[in-house]
């Protein structure tokens, strides 16, 4: 199945409408993504990540794997830059976007 990256999208700018207001100008942001696959390739999907700019975090009992960037600014189009950047590395190792967090 081919993912919706405007479903995804509208679900940020939606996010950003009823917290924007109270979030900082800039900050850390986590991005979640949760294993399609029984056994992912952690290791490749991590090393794909950094090669992108992002830090990792992984949970392999809950099958999640964070891409983390920041400081960047806190608007709905910076966030969804960073967001889509992550989802389109992630997709090609069978991760799946779960929401994301500012830090």
């Amino acid at each position: 199945m081919a993912h919706d990256f405007e479903v995804q999208r509208a679900g940020t700018v939606e996010s950003f409408a009823v917290m924007g207001p109270g979030l900082p100008k800039t900050g850390v942001v986590a991005f979640q993504f949760v294993a399609e696959e029984v056994r992912p390739d952690w290791v490749a999907a991590s090393a794909a990540l950094v090669a992108a700019g992002f830090s990792v975090r992984r949970d392999e009992a809950e099958g999640m794997l964070e891409a983390v960037v920041g400081p960047i600014a806190l608007t709905a189009a910076e966030v969804w830059q960073w967001e889509k950047a992550a989802t389109k590395v992630l997709l090609a190792w069978e991760f799946w976007p779960d929401g994301w967090e500012v830090e």
